[in-house]
């Protein structure tokens, strides 16, 4: 065999290691990487998990239950207790929650409050009164604009 004859075999054989090692070295490169995702996605999954319990028990401190169950217990008895405080509150807080409502007009709120009230009071409830129609008459006017703002875009 002549000399550039073997310069050229043993190049190719050469060249053909080379590539053989570095698709070697790709596939274990490639291998590594996955097993490093998973293990990356496993670590993940256990920090979530872990703050989600510490976000529970977190919970279970501040409310002093000792299960999530009276937690939500709890939170259902105060949401019936705001119920039955709209039910049991003053009857003069209620005809003015009715008039802001629009549930029952002005005269009817000054015959309801009329009949709460003393002369010496007068004055003061005036005030208030009137403090609560422009109250009520911002609501409704901001929600007159949040209606017409909705109806534009929809």
């Amino acid at each position: 065999m002549s000399l550039p004859r073997k310069i050229l075999v043993y190049g190719a054989i050469a060249v053909g290691g080379l590539v053989a090692v570095s698709l070697f070295l790709s596939i274990i490169s490639a291998i590594i990487s996955t097993i490093v995702g998973i293990i990356s996605a496993v670590i993940s999954l256990a920090i979530f998990v872990l703050l989600l319990y510490g976000g529970a028990r977190l919970i279970l401190w501040l409310t002093g239950a000792s299960d999530l169950g009276s937690v939500t217990d709890t939170v259902r008895r105060s949401d019936s207790s705001s119920a039955d405080a709209t039910e049991t509150m003053d009857p003069a807080e209620r005809a003015r929650e009715l008039y802001v409502r629009g549930e029952i007009d002005e005269a009817e709120l000054d015959r309801r409050l009329g009949r709460y009230v003393s002369d010496g009071e007068q004055d003061e409830i005036d005030r208030e009164l009137e403090r609560s129609r422009n109250w009520a008459i911002c609501s409704r006017l901001r929600l007159q604009d949040i209606n017409i703002t909705y109806t534009r875009w929809t």
